[in-house]
């Protein structure tokens, strides 16, 4: 563990020293600009909120990292694959009926004029639109949007083998239009989660694309036209992307940026010293990209009041996941591997200590989530390995059968796996930690979704809702990768979804929780990391400390 330790550590501090640097690494590329993420006593508007930042001043290009280059525009496509094209479009391309900020769970407006729900024993939502219009591109040419393309797009969607979006094949039923602007929702069955971003409020899946484009991957993949706040002016090769301000959006006068471009920077040391270059506006939080508690000490100590720094506990969470098949059947053997896990460790190694210890619903979503006075939780993220090789023992555990840990290239995905490795070859456990795969040609393609593995290890993507991190126990489901089975747990976590008063709602939530520990159920849950992230501090009117909302922001103004 030592070597792990200092191997992380020192790649971690060299990245700082990189900082003191003048010339840095130059930022050659743009990308994912989207304009979010920061300011906590914003009101609940994907608007502008005037305040203690001073009077907005329109115009300006806000620059932003790029992580990752896409494969192309599409929010359809095979798999998780298609996830970071369907997030990019369905964020600054594509409008939305209404989204959930993580921190209050209300619905906010965005396309919604009116929203009625839960009619006819909480299986149907009717939405009246506003009067919105289309970007000006053939062959759609800036018309209104109507309540048809609603209709179509949440059909194509429906279509689509995309991951994820189980909510459109098990309790979507369909869609009335009465008219030009109404939209009426119709479900199978009561579902309190309808509005979340994992259900019918999805930044991908609720995207309202024009019906006549829906079958014409050319426009889709290449030059995607929707009716939100930002226009596709350029790329290259789906990085260095370009988005400019849609005169026409439905919010007169915003957004009040001329437009966002992204630089797109694989290194994180190279995005540093990029930041400290004003090549990009803003740093972080979370994800790819997001600081360490020493790099943003060191960007201050650096710059000091010439920015602003901030953390937040990610809604993200690293895991440990199981096949259901043997030698892990037995309930004693996976209470055993979460025995072993010391998960301070590996907080203090790949985040150098800052986090919170997660139960089956991460830290973040605070209503939902068993604290940590709960018993069961404190029994969940208890560390004892002499225990733990007890009960290997009793249940005959096949020591000397080898077992991959398999991890993708992704971020800390390497270094989780050889610490959860180690950890587990110290109970007995012949685990080995095979070299990483690429995370989107081979681990999530051919690995996770496929459930082609015995243990798996990765960082869950930030869901918007306790009900997805849940939905991975749900046997049959679009997330089951681990083949569980278990019909009381899988009615447990369907009965709080169903369950439309919230007070009774986070009771069931929390049941289904303690069932699944008493099961030790095959998903053994680590910690979520705290995110730490810097802007310059002429970036003003950004939206932190509300999960995704801040992605939907058209208030950001450069004060410059």
């Amino acid at each position: 563990m030592a070597k792990v330790y200092d191997d992380f550590l020192r790649q971690r501090l060299s990245r700082r020293r990189l900082l003191g640097s003048a010339a840095g690494a130059a930022a050659g590329a743009a990308g994912l600009a989207l304009v979010g993420c920061t300011s906590d006593d914003d009101e609940p508007s994907d608007g502008v909120t005037p305040g203690a930042e001073g009077t907005p001043i329109p115009g300006g290009i806000y620059k932003t990292r790029q992580d990752l280059a896409l494969g192309n525009f599409s929010p359809f496509g095979l798999g998780l694959t298609a996830l970071p094209q369907g997030l990019f479009v369905g964020f600054a391309i594509y409008d939305h009926l209404w989204y959930v900020p993580t921190d209050t769970g209300e619905v906010v407006p965005f396309l919604a004029e009116e929203i009625e729900p839960f009619e006819d024993g909480g299986q149907t939502v009717r939405v009246k639109m506003k009067q919105a219009f289309f970007h000006d591109k053939p062959p759609v040419n800036g018309r209104q949007v109507k309540s048809s393309d609603v209709h179509a797009s949440v059909e194509r969607f429906k279509e689509d083998p995309a991951i994820g979006f189980s909510w459109l094949r098990e309790v979507y039923d369909n869609i009335e239009t009465p008219d030009d602007l109404t939209v009426v929702y119709h479900q199978k069955k009561p579902w309190a989660w309808f509005f979340t971003s994992s259900n019918a409020g999805s930044p991908i899946s609720s995207s309202i694309v024009p019906e006549e484009v829906l079958d014409n991957d050319e426009v889709l993949r290449n030059s995607p036209i929707g009716s939100g706040r930002w226009t596709l002016e350029g790329h290259t090769n789906f990085t260095n992307i370009k988005l400019r301000k849609f005169a026409n959006w439905r919010e007169p006068g915003l957004p009040l940026l001329d437009g966002a471009d992204g630089v797109f920077i694989t290194e994180d040391a190279q995005a540093l010293a990029a930041f400290s270059a004003q090549q990009i506006d803003s740093i972080g939080l979370g994800g790819l990209g997001g600081l360490t508690s020493l790099e943003r000490d060191q960007l201050q100590s650096r710059h000091g009041d010439q920015i602003v720094t901030s953390s937040d506990l990610d809604r993200a969470f690293r895991c440990l996941m199981l096949k259901f098949e043997e030698p892990f059947l037995d309930d004693r053997v996976r209470h055993a591997i979460s025995l072993a896990i010391n998960r301070q460790e590996i907080i203090d190694v790949l985040d150098l200590g800052s986090g919170e210890l997660s139960g089956p619903v991460p830290p973040a979503h605070q209503t939902y989530a068993l604290g940590p006075d709960d018993a069961d939780f404190a029994e969940y993220v208890r560390h004892d390995p002499a225990e733990a090789k007890l009960l290997l023992e009793a249940a005959n555990f096949p020591f000397d059968q080898q077992i991959d840990l398999q991890h993708s290239n992704f971020g800390t995905a390497p270094q989780l796996a050889q610490i959860l490795g180690q950890q587990l070859q110290a109970v007995g456990l012949n685990v080995n930690v095979p070299p990483a795969e690429d995370l989107v040609t081979r681990w999530l393609t051919q690995t996770l979704t496929q459930g082609n593995f015995k243990m798996t290890s990765f960082t869950h993507l930030p869901y918007e809702d306790p009900y997805l991190p849940l939905a991975f126990y749900v046997g049959g489901g679009a997330t089951s990768f681990m083949g569980y089975q278990d019909a009381e747990v899988d009615d447990a976590i369907l009965a709080s979804a169903e369950e439309l008063d919230e007070e009774r709602r986070i009771e069931l939530t929390k049941a289904a929780q303690k069932l699944i520990i008493s099961k030790w159920s095959p998903m053994l849950n680590l910690y979520s990391p705290i995110a730490y992230g810097a802007r310059w501090a002429y970036v003003k009117g950004l939206i932190e400390g509300r999960g995704s909302f801040g992605l939907f922001n058209s208030g950001a103004w450069l004060d410059k």
